[in-house]
C-alpha cells in the first residue's frame, strides 16, 4: 500500500505527531500489553513514513521503569545524515491496593428498584 505525505515534514513533526499516538495510553499502561500496543502503533507509524520515503530509517527500543515506559526512537531522515534520537516517556498507571478491600459507592440520585 502506497502513502502520500505531502510538504516538508521534518524531527519536529514526526516528535509531534508520536507524542498524538501515546497520548491516550499516557498514565494508563500497566501491563505489557498495553506497552506491546504503543510500540506496534509507532512501528506502524514510522513504517508508513519509510514507505512514503520521507524517512530512511528507524529504530526503536523500550525500556521499563518504575513510572514509565521509556521508548528511545532513532530516526534516520536521510542515507547521509545520521540518525536522531527522540525519548517518549509514556507513564505508567500505579495504584495502591487498600487492605480493607472494595467498597460500594451509592450515589445520591441513582437507579432505584422497586
Amino acid at each position: 500500500m502506497s502513502v502520500f505525505i505531502s510538504g516538508s515534514y521534518n524531527l519536529q513533526d514526526i516528535k509531534h505527531d508520536l507524542l498524538k499516538i501515546m497520548k491516550p495510553y499516557d498514565g494508563y499502561m500497566y501491563n505489557n500489553v498495553d506497552t506491546e500496543t504503543v510500540t506496534r502503533l509507532f512501528n506502524s507509524f514510522l513504517g508508513d513514513l519509510k514507505t512514503a520515503h520521507r524517512i530512511y530509517a528507524f529504530t526503536q527500543e523500550c525500556s521499563d521503569k518504575e513510572n514509565a515506559v521509556t521508548f528511545d526512537i532513532s530516526i534516520q531522515i536521510h542515507r547521509d545524515r545520521t540518525p536522531k534520537k527522540l525519548k517518549i516517556h509514556v507513564g505508567r498507571l500505579n495504584y495502591n491496593v487498600k487492605e480493607t478491600g472494595w467498597q460500594e459507592i451509592v450515589l445520591p440520585g441513582e437507579y432505584s428498584f422497586v
